[in-house]
């Protein structure tokens, strides 16, 4: 494990790829950006956490199995049909340990994350529920090196404290409005969601990343649904709203950020995608000041271009920093 580092993998990786994979991860951060706009606006509804997340999961693993044959249908198309070999990388069957890491994955991981983030914007607003869980990239560079023996450089430290102090800016952080137990719920949500990037991180090196996300979305809709049922909160959404937001969800929220997140992830890095993604809470906040009308330090907004750029401009300083001893 220790020599899946992020060295090797930069090394083994094109300019042009590497622009690729951070694209793609920029891409799920959008994505997944959206859910505490979709979070509040479903409680709005009157509609349960376990409803809006189970159905959230079983569309968006249906629309995920979808991306995931017109994706297959044009590698086809493109380097025609390939030879099987027999490996649990390129194996659509998971067996014992992977088996149960990636069911546990997504019923316990990805359910807890899910399900505490979203009870949590029910108690605080969207922006402080973002600059919460956006606490995680700093434990997920912190893991990494530790556990995934991935190289830190100071390049990277000055680039995450940079996007995590310019997405506050932005947000904002009104402790007044802030719940002690809505911000603990986040809190956790973000430790639970570190763990699981870690580990995610540690089980792509033997499973194709399409493969351990097609167990992992149905895992956490069963366990939501099953939930829901034993605590009496499942229920059918009643108005062609509930439908709308519950397609949002499972589309824009789950299966084109999932698809391209662990795309991305499986290339650059733990570390390197935790930076990347904190553009997510730039998009929440952002959402929620137009479709909630919540607060946003706009005027704060030109800081944040100032902390992104000076990133941008050491990007290149980083990608060297990778690839030599430092």
């Amino acid at each position: 494990m220790g020599s899946n580092t992020d060295e090797s993998l930069l090394e083994e990786t094109s300019v042009d790829d590497r622009a690729v994979e951070s694209s793609l991860v920029l891409i799920s951060a959008a994505g997944f950006g959206t859910l505490g706009v979709f979070g509040k606006l479903t409680s709005n509804l009157g509609m349960t956490v376990p409803t809006a997340l189970g159905f959230r999961f079983v569309f968006g693993t249906l629309a995920f199995y979808f991306l995931l044959a017109l994706n297959h249908l044009r590698e086809r198309q493109v380097r025609g049909p390939v030879r099987k070999v027999a490996s649990n990388k390129t194996s659509i069957f998971l067996k014992g340990r992977y088996l149960a890491l990636a069911f546990g994955l997504g019923a316990l991981g990805y359910t807890t994350m899910s399900g505490l983030f979203f009870w949590s914007v029910t108690f605080i607003p969207v922006g402080v529920a973002a600059v919460v869980l956006y606490t995680y990239p700093m434990l997920v560079v912190a893991l990494s090196t530790f556990i995934l023996r991935e190289k830190i450089t100071r390049y990277m430290t000055i680039a995450l404290v940079l996007a995590f102090s310019g997405m506050i800016l932005i947000a904002g952080f009104d402790v007044a409005s802030a719940s002690l137990k809505g911000v603990m719920m986040v809190l956790i949500a973000a430790i639970v969601y570190s763990a699981y990037i870690i580990i995610c991180r540690a089980v792509l090196a033997r499973v194709n990343a399409q493969v351990l996300t097609a167990y992992v979305l149905p895992s956490a809709a069963i366990a939501f649904l099953l939930y829901g049922l034993a605590s009496n909160q499942l229920s059918i959404p009643k108005f062609p709203d509930g439908w709308i937001l519950v397609g949002g969800l499972a589309v824009l929220g789950t299966a084109i950020p999932v698809f391209a997140f662990f795309g991305g992830l499986s290339r650059i890095g733990a570390s390197r995608a935790s930076i990347l993604s904190t553009f997510e809470p730039v998009v929440t906040v952002l959402l929620g000041f137009t479709f909630l009308g919540g607060t946003s330090h706009l005027d704060d907004f030109s800081w944040w271009i100032v902390c992104a750029s000076w990133r941008n401009h050491s990007s290149q300083e980083i990608e060297q920093a990778f690839a030599r001893p430092d």
